[in-house]
């Protein structure tokens, strides 16, 4: 199958290069927002199992954004914090981490 040219052109425009991990789809939204990147350039995940799947899947991310908070996973209970955590030990070579703290 064939696709036309604005087809073609609008999946090589979706390059994701962040993401933002909130369990609040409102409060993600709002993070979205005050990102100052093109909605398309932006992928969401409600929680740690997720995140963790959709960065693997898109080498492209390079702006990780997540909330501290996560609603707990089959009964484990996992945070941003521990997210980060696990991103620092399968990707050691990323050039950066840094951790931030909204209250």
């Amino acid at each position: 199958m064939a696709l036309s040219s604005s087809t073609a052109q609008k999946q090589q425009d979706y390059i994701p290069f962040a993401i933002v991990i909130d369990d609040d789809p409102d409060m993600a939204d709002e993070v979205a927002e005050s990102i100052a990147l093109p909605r398309d350039s932006i992928v969401f995940a409600d929680g740690l199992g997720k995140a963790l799947q959709v960065i693997d899947e898109n080498p492209t991310i390079e702006l990780v954004v997540t909330d501290y908070y996560l609603t707990p996973e089959q009964d484990r209970h996992r945070n941003g914090e521990q997210l980060i955590d696990c991103l620092v030990c399968m990707y050691p070579h990323s050039p950066d981490y840094s951790w931030a703290s909204a209250d």
